[in-house]
């Protein structure tokens, strides 16, 4: 394996015109001693894992959802080992759906093991598929990215080699974020829109680079803030020489823009934005803000642009929470600032429960011409926490999500039932769990006895074919992701 160091350039100054030579890499490296490798714990087991016996010839083993292809080339074992993936939480910075535990540990492969994951245009939310990697977290709990990862937009899959097992997932190495953290935004107020992404502590001769979140002195240490911090950007050697930031847009229109959609003002360093919401919502009432990043690349191929943006709902209310539900937007309305007749029309109601043990969350919308209940989507979580909370599956009820459309007699959960020993019986509780979680970013007093909750929610479903007419082996499945800030009923 070719070695390859990993080197950072300063992006102050990066504009159109720069030359490669104009950066002094030695002298202008920052203090690597204030930065520190994030750490989290292991991932929360999502379900039993799948195996199979896999020998001196090789072999290939899939994730129960279909997101990861662990292949074994011939030779790699010397005798007979049982294979597994077991679906885990995924707690990695910029991570990306479920995280993989990939058993044995101790196993060590003679050959490299090729890992394959797949991704869909949900799981990018408006990043680029230039910008996934596969990450791997190590014994100490920090995360390190796998520079060799191979994007394959033609295929939606991102690829790498291995020799050992360990906790695997799928992650972007660089994004925008919102500073605050909520892509909704109330009229009349200002967000900031930064670009982030990771550093390596220090030089290093190897292809996994530790995953360091830039921390910034006015931020809590577990955001990421913008690179222009450091004043330089991890670049992937194996793949780009350079990477340029430019030409920030509103809805397509070229910043420093002001109009009926708000308006958007770079900062000189050309790195971070501030979008400020009209002080009238609009119809449409969604806005993206996007980045436009020149990529040049080595070994002479021309150089690309890769846009990445920010999606933004801009709103009038003072609670809101909005979700996408099979590609399909929902918003949704509370008691507290509307009466039933008063819903907003096309518009659903939401509410719930915390305590300490628990958090119930609840959405639902009526068809007004007919009673029957149109769709509604449930959460309970147990000893929810700030940070992220994996929502395992169990058949009990407790601390599962449950969405369906009453029209359609069709439900999904974070439950598929798997197995019938008759063709006449039903499904029998053999289940698989998919990744579903959710995130509490703030838990404060609100009115009226309540708790208002900020935070998101997202993950995949799949069809509950506990059904005499449906194959227990379906893998129909809906993707959802929502956020919220709203009073729940309780007391801290």
């Amino acid at each position: 394996m070719i070695m390859k160091k990993l080197f950072y350039f300063i992006l102050i100054g990066l504009l159109a015109g720069c030359k490669p030579n104009d950066v002094d890499v030695e002298r202008k490296l920052p203090d690597f001693s204030r930065f520190r490798p994030e750490v989290t714990p292991r991932g929360n087991s999502l379900g039993a894992p799948r195996t199979a016996q896999i020998g001196p010839s090789g072999g290939e083993l899939r994730s129960e959802d279909g997101r990861l292809t662990v292949n074994i080339p011939a030779g790699a074992l010397s005798n007979t080992v049982t294979v597994g993936i077991e679906p885990i939480s995924n707690h990695c910075p910029l991570g990306l759906g479920t995280g993989y535990r990939l058993t044995p540990e101790g196993v060590t492969f003679a050959k490299p093991v090729k890992l394959t994951f797949g991704y869909d245009n949900t799981m990018l939310k408006g990043s680029a598929a230039e910008f996934l990697w596969i990450t791997t977290q190590k014994a100490d709990g920090t995360w390190v990215g796998d520079l060799r990862s191979e994007p394959d937009a033609s295929t939606r899959t991102v690829s790498t080699e291995t020799t050992h097992f360990s906790d695997w997932t799928l992650g972007k190495m660089i994004d925008l974020a919102l500073e605050p953290s909520t892509s909704v935004v109330k009229v009349g107020n200002s967000v900031d829109i930064m670009i982030v992404g990771f550093l390596s502590r220090e030089f290093i001769d190897d292809d996994l680079v530790p995953l360091a979140p830039i921390n910034h002195g006015n931020m809590s240490d577990d955001d990421l803030v913008p690179l222009n911090e450091a004043g330089n950007i991890m670049l992937r050697l194996n793949k780009y020489q350079q990477l340029i930031f430019k030409d920030w847009r509103l809805d397509g229109t070229k910043a420093p823009v002001s109009n009926s959609k708000g308006k958007l003002q770079v900062d000189d360093n050309a790195i971070d934005v501030t979008y400020t919401a009209p002080g009238k919502k609009p119809n449409p009432d969604n806005v993206s803000v996007s980045v436009t990043i020149e990529a040049r690349f080595n070994g002479g191929k021309a150089p690309a642009n890769i846009t990445i943006n920010a999606p933004i709902t801009i709103t009038d209310r003072e609670y809101y929470a909005k979700f996408n539900i099979d590609g399909k937007e929902f918003n949704y309305y509370t008691t507290f600032e509307f009466t039933t007749s008063e819903a907003p029309e096309g518009e659903g109601t939401v509410g719930g429960v915390y305590t300490s043990n628990e958090m119930v969350f609840g959405i639902g919308k009526a068809d007004k011409k007919n009673p029957a209940l149109d769709h509604a989507l449930s959460a309970h979580i147990k000893n929810p926490v700030i940070g992220t909370n994996a929502i395992p599956c169990q058949l009990n009820g407790f601390s599962n999500v449950t969405f369906g459309w009453a029209a359609e007699l069709k439900k999904y959960e974070n439950i598929n039932y798997n197995w019938r020993p008759d063709p006449g019986w039903p499904c029998q509780q053999n289940r698989t769990c998919t990744s579903v979680t959710l995130t509490i970013k703030e838990i404060k007093p609100g009115p009226q006895s309540t708790i208002l909750i900020t935070g998101t929610m997202s993950g995949t479903l799949v069809y509950n074919n506990n059904d005499n007419n449906r194959d227990c082996n379906s893998k129909e499945s809906v993707s959802f992701s929502g956020e919220f800030y709203l009073p729940f009923i309780g007391s801290l």
